[in-house]
């Protein structure tokens, strides 16, 4: 008589502890509640499982935050798997999703950009969507969620790959050299993704796109993971090979299937994305210099409060767990790290100390500190390095080909200076080129 009432109370508070623990980290609750009784318990149980002694929870983050965001796939890889072998929803089933919560979510890491929570909301929820539809689905695609997601969640591994991995093997980065190994790496996993994602779609006894619970968990894991931080075209391998994968596959689908619609779509759109860049593009100049007027206004930016609110393209603990992961960097790029802490003074002391303002880090991909300014849109530093004389219009390092100015131009809080920079040193240097639309066809290009 007693089983079946506990059963209830057990099932249902397991219901309400998940549905508790996926809000609160959803709505990022340590943005309201920072510090205090719940970072100390969450430190307490941190240190215990990692057997480390940090002295507060950010600390712990910053330490071993990119160490847990290696553990992504394995831990979706792991939910789905035991999710699938259920043929129903049981208390233990919710405490298993309320326990994975807590790592995926990078351990209630908090984010001051509202865009790039929700965005990463989208991202997170989708596996969430497949888990709580495991119990009970057909064994063929309850396997299907379990590689689809898995696989997508497998991003997150791919320093651990870089690290870890390829030196094992005897395919180590070189200082000062691309990694091509990885490049490869990044791009066949991208086109791995591409066809998890047909399986996903088009595989026997998938319900395909349209009102099921399937097609809402991957569109909300692609559309989180396309637009936050613009990574649909700010990243290489991405732009080049998985979005447009994705799209080809998507556009068949509706189409029944076929294919060479599809592509003739696809092909149809991006010769129209090249005509519209053909047609707004804009030259650089011929040979910058730091120009007395190019000079005057760059000092009279220094300090100014911008417009708009500058935002991180990423969450500050994310980019600090990530430079701590090689504790040699500190001792080595003091002027980098300077750089990306924003401490303008420690940059100012480093300049005048001789360092390069352009020293190439060998360390990651020769990428100067004017690279990091401009990716982080800390201004008045870049400031700082262009009154050293940095060319603006180079590459902030050899993995992509995108300039200090085109990445300074996407923080709306640096835009202006950016474009009122650029519009003075094409007075001081007309570009070189001949402005015919076969040169502007090579130049975009080229940047792709």
């Amino acid at each position: 008589m007693l089983k079946d009432p506990l059963q209830s109370i057990g099932m249902a508070l397991s219901q309400a502890c998940f549905v508790v623990v996926l809000v609160a980290l959803s709505c990022k609750f340590r943005h309201f509640i920072h510090g205090g009784r719940i970072d100390a318990a969450l430190l307490f149980i941190c240190n215990r499982l990692t057997s480390t002694s940090e002295s507060s929870f950010e600390t712990w983050l910053t330490e071993h935050g990119r160490y847990i965001m290696w553990w992504h796939a394995p831990i979706i890889f792991g939910m789905l798997t035991y999710g699938g072998m259920l043929t129903a929803p049981s208390p233990s089933f919710y405490l298993v999703g309320t326990i994975c919560l807590f790592p995926l979510y990078d351990c209630a890491s908090t984010y001051g950009d509202l865009k790039f929570s929700i965005l990463l909301f989208f991202h997170h929820v989708g596996a969430f969507v497949a888990y709580l539809h495991q119990p009970g689905e057909q064994p063929l695609q309850a396997s299907r969620n379990t590689q689809f997601f898995a696989w997508a969640w497998a991003i997150h591994s791919l320093p651990f790959i870089q690290d870890k991995l390829l030196p094992i093997v005897g395919l180590p980065k070189v200082s000062g050299k691309k990694y091509l190994c990885m490049d490869v790496v990044r791009h066949l996993y991208g086109a791995v993704t591409v066809y998890c994602y047909y399986l996903y779609v088009n595989g026997e006894g998938q319900p395909g796109l349209g009102c099921n619970y399937q097609s809402g968990a991957a569109t909300s894991l692609l559309f989180g993971r396309y637009l936050c931080n613009s990574n649909w075209k700010m990243i290489d391998w991405a732009r080049r090979v998985e979005v447009p994968g994705v799209l080809l596959v998507t556009v068949a689908h509706a189409a029944g299937n076929d294919f060479r619609f599809a592509a003739a779509v696809l092909v149809s759109a991006a010769i129209c994305i090249l005509s519209t860049k053909v047609a707004y593009f804009m030259p650089v100049p011929e040979q910058y210099a730091l120009t007395p007027e190019i000079e005057a206004f760059i000092k009279s930016a220094y300090g100014q409060k911008p417009e708009v609110e500058p935002k991180y393209p990423f969450p500050i603990e994310m980019i600090k767990a990530w430079w701590s992961g090689d504790a040699s960097w500190s001792a080595k790029w003091q002027l980098h790290e300077a750089v990306i802490l924003n401490d303008v003074d420690t940059v100012k002391r480093h300049l005048q100390k001789g360092v390069a303002a352009d020293l190439a880090m060998k360390d990651w991909y020769d990428t100067t500190p004017a690279g990091f300014a401009a990716f982080l849109g800390h201004l008045d530093i870049l400031i700082v390095l262009l009154l050293k004389g940095v060319d603006p219009y180079t590459a902030g390092s050899n993995e992509s080909s995108t300039t200090v100015m085109q990445s300074l131009s996407t923080h709306a809080h640096a835009k202006l200076f950016a474009d009122k920079l650029h519009e003075l040193a094409m007075k001081a240097s007309p570009p070189a080129g001949d402005g015919s639309i076969l040169y502007r066809v090579v130049t975009v290009l080229k940047q792709f």
